[in-house]
């Protein structure tokens, strides 16, 4: 399982209470950037967590890897 935060402003693995909340994209990436869901960040990690072997990617909302400017 990996789970990556993209170009976040979060600097640690685990969001501190006030982040937890926090609206997040859950991403895979199959070939091409897939928009799986959109959960609070807590929520995602908990996702990601579960999905097991998927790989998927957790990016703040104003980020959209699909645009190419990662």
């Amino acid at each position: 399982m990996l789970i990556a935060v993209i170009n976040s402003r979060w600097q640690t693995p685990l969001p501190t209470e006030e982040n937890v909340t926090t609206p997040v994209d859950v991403y895979g990436y199959y070939g091409r950037w897939m928009l799986i869901t959109r959960y609070r960040l807590g929520d995602a990690i908990v996702l990601a967590r579960r999905a097991g072997a998927l790989n998927l990617f957790v990016f703040p909302q104003d980020v959209d890897p699909r645009d190419g400017r990662l």
